[in-house]
């Protein structure tokens, strides 16, 4: 198990992160999404969902291109 992205939490306010398990599948920390039903409704014509069992989160854009950075950046190397 390791941490993609951050350098700690440390003030229990706000802690997005990306973290690789050990079977290869990743847990992603972030926030409720509190949208609107206009914008579910957008979700759902997109194809995408909810199921059950799921939850869905909100992570900002930039901790979500580190993690993508540094899983790309891992595969090129090992290519």
């Amino acid at each position: 198990m390791r941490r993609l992205t951050g350098s700690g939490c440390w003030t229990g306010e706000t802690c997005p992160d990306v973290i690789e398990l050990d079977d290869g599948s990743y847990l992603v920390i972030g926030a409720f999404p509190f949208l609107t039903v206009e914008a579910w409704q957008r979700v759902y014509a997109l194809g995408a969902g909810v199921g059950e069992g799921e939850v869905s989160v909100i992570v900002p854009g930039d901790v979500l291109r580190e993690a993508a950075r540094r899983i790309a950046g891992e595969r090129s190397d090992s290519e």
